[in-house]
């Protein structure tokens, strides 16, 4: 399946997957966010890649069926936690990095109020 066939989400009333936002492009676009902000505690590179993987889950054919219509709850996030979390431990990334990661997909961890 080509990757421009992959969504991040749909919009309202509009049933034509044409009109949603690609995946690839919602990542992206997160992900140039997110570098900025993380430039505030010189993790920019850091900040990239939690933008790339908050959502990696949404790849799987079940949350594509969802946003299709099926009536089923798709947990996709942990894909992204799971790999920032090896890629944290084995590269050497920053103690904030998966918190960071963690933060930006909307889930809040301890400390994480010290991270603005």
């Amino acid at each position: 399946m080509p990757v421009d066939d992959f969504y991040a989400r749909t919009r309202e009333g509009i049933a034509d997957p044409g009109a949603w936002q690609t995946l690839v492009d919602h990542l992206q676009g997160v992900a140039r966010l997110a570098e900025s902000f993380a430039g505030a505690f010189n993790s920019s590179q850091w900040g990239h890649l939690a933008g790339l993987w908050h959502d990696l889950g949404k790849y799987r054919a079940e949350f594509q069926a969802r946003l299709r219509g099926a009536l089923t709850t798709v947990e996709h996030s942990g894909v992204g936690a799971a790999l920032a979390c090896h890629f944290d431990r084995d590269r050497g990334a920053p103690v904030v990095f998966e918190r960071y990661f963690r933060i930006l997909h909307g889930a809040q961890t301890p400390g994480s109020d010290q991270l603005r």
